[in-house]
Order: structure tokens, then C-alpha cells, then sequence
């Protein structure tokens, strides 16, 4: 007897059954599609799917737990301008494997933005893809940065410097600036394919007091260009608050040939009494 195929999902008490989706009882599911979508589609199936990401995340009402769905088969979701993510309680999936890095749900700029994504809205989770920052302009700093609190992220590929322009003071693949109670689980944050730390930057900074931020099974990777660079750095005396966790985390570094290792994983700024970086089963 064949398996019963349910084109547009299925609801339970008008709510759609998703994996790890979060619903309320006036919830809604959109979807963005960049090869098949089309803005002045409505965006509720996968037929009438929308085509950009700001159209997507347009649709989305704050406080009420509405998922967008990305589909990702096309190439990279290609924004022109910075994203915003602005709506608290609300969500983005990426359709792909919940692979740690290079996922196929991916978004890209061809645009001279810094940061790339802006996640300002808190209370929201975002699953399976790759952000990925690579624009051949030394401007084009951050792949990412969050300034909201109590998100999730899970199976996101932070891709910052992915031009060897971008090898710039202070670049980063993702910036927690004054961003409260985080959850990264199963990222990775960097990339070992384009080579950065010929000028002083780093894959994690931390700024305005980033409070009780938690990594858990992450990677932290670099290919190394020069042996200065680091996996995490404190912008100065107020870029942590408390305790930042990381549990079961990779931190992971090479150079060409082996030529040299990165001397300093971690730059933490000097003095403050509340300030902590907590490893819990590091792999190095």
C-alpha cells in the first residue's frame, strides 16, 4: 500500500505539523522559494511560494510564532541590502539536510553590507542553512550580527570573511552585540577555505555586554593566514557580561603547510569582575 502524500502539509487544530516548528493557535506557515517564487505570490504553500527573503520575512507577524519555510535547492538566496530580522517570536527554516556546515539552504549578497544578517528580534529560531558573507570589498565586514535575546540557532553555518578582500580590521563571521541568552547548537562559526588574519579580526566578537550566550556542539574553524588571528575576541572591557558557555565545542585552525598555528584562540579584554568564558570538554 503506498505512503499517502500530503502536498501542503498537515494542521492539527489549525496548526501546521512541523519539525521542530514552534506553533501558537494563530501561527502561520510561509514559504520562499529563489528559483520558483514570486513576490506577488501570497506565500502560504510551496506552489505560491514567495521569492526574496525580505518579502518572506515581510509576511511574518511578530508575537505570534509564524515560520518561514526556505526552500533550498536553487542556488544561494541572494540579498541586496542588509536582512533585518526584526519580529520577535518568529522563525526561518531552511529545507536541507541538518548537516553542521556548508548546509544547501544558503543565503549570499552580491551587496557591500555589514553585517549581512541583523537579527534585532528576540524569542526566534532559525534552523539548517548557511549564511554566507563573501563580497569582494574590504567594507563587507560581518557575516552576522545579533543584538536580540533568548534565540536559537541550530545547523547555521556562520561564513564571514569569504573573500580575501574582506581579510579586514575587525571582520567576523558573527558579532553578539549586547545579545542576552543565546543558544547556538550545532553551528559552525567561520570557514576553512578562504584565508584571513592579515589584519586583526576574528570569527566571534562579543560587544555591549553579550550576556549568558551558550554554545553547545559547535565548530569554530580558520584557515589561517597569519598566526594573529582568533577564534573569539572581547571588543574591550564591556563586551561580556557573566558567564558565555561552551560545551562539547571544536575549536580548529591550519594554515598553508602547516605553516604556523594561531597563537591565541582567545582575546579577552583585561579586568571586570563578572566576565567569564567557561569551556566544558573543549576539542582543540
Amino acid at each position: 500500500m503506498p505512503m499517502t502524500n500530503y502536498p501542503f502539509g498537515v494542521t492539527s487544530f489549525g496548526a501546521p505539523v512541523f519539525g521542530n516548528g514552534m506553533f501558537g493557535p494563530e501561527s502561520r506557515v510561509f514559504f520562499v522559494d529563489d528559483l520558483n517564487g514570486n513576490d506577488g505570490s501570497p506565500g502560504d504553500s510551496p506552489e505560491a511560494a514567495v521569492k526574496t527573503l525580505s518579502r518572506g520575512e515581510d509576511l511574518l507577524r511578530a508575537n505570534r510564532h509564524d515560520t518561514l519555510v526556505m526552500i533550498g535547492l536553487s542556488p544561494d538566496f541572494t540579498l541586496t541590502e542588509t536582512l533585518t530580522w526584526d519580529k520577535d517570536f518568529t522563525h526561518l527554516v531552511g529545507v536541507a539536510n541538518p548537516i553542521l556546515e556548508s548546509q544547501r539552504a544558503r543565503i549570499g549578497t552580491t551587496a557591500i553590507t555589514t553585517p549581512m544578517m541583523n537579527i534585532t528580534a528576540k524569542g526566534c529560531s532559525f534552523r539548517n542553512m548557511k549564511w554566507d558573507h563573501g563580497v569582494a570589498n574590504a567594507a563587507a565586514l560581518v557575516c552576522c550580527q545579533v543584538t536580540g535575546g533568548r534565540n536559537y540557532f541550530e545547523n547555521i553555518h556562520f561564513a564571514g570573511i569569504d573573500n580575501a578582500t574582506q581579510d579586514a580590521a575587525a571582520a567576523a563571521s558573527l558579532l553578539l552585540n549586547g545579545a542576552e541568552e543565546n543558544l547556538f547548537n550545532h553551528c559552525t562559526i567561520g570557514l576553512d577555505t578562504t584565508p584571513r588574519g592579515t589584519a586583526l579580526n576574528w570569527e566571534l566578537a562579543f560587544d555591549g555586554l553579550a550576556t549568558r550566550n551558550r554554545f553547545e556542539n559547535c565548530k569554530f574553524t580558520a584557515f589561517l593566514e597569519a598566526a594573529t588571528h582568533v577564534f573569539v575576541k572581547e571588543i574591550d572591557t564591556s563586551g561580556t557580561d557573566r558567564v558565555t558557555i561552551y560545551k562539547n565545542c571544536e575549536f580548529i585552525s591550519f594554515s598553508a603547510n602547516d605553516a604556523f598555528d594561531m597563537t591565541q584562540a582567545f582575546s579577552l579584554a583585561a579586568g571586570g569582575p563578572t566576565r567569564h568564558h567557561l569551556l566544558i570538554n573543549p576539542v582543540a
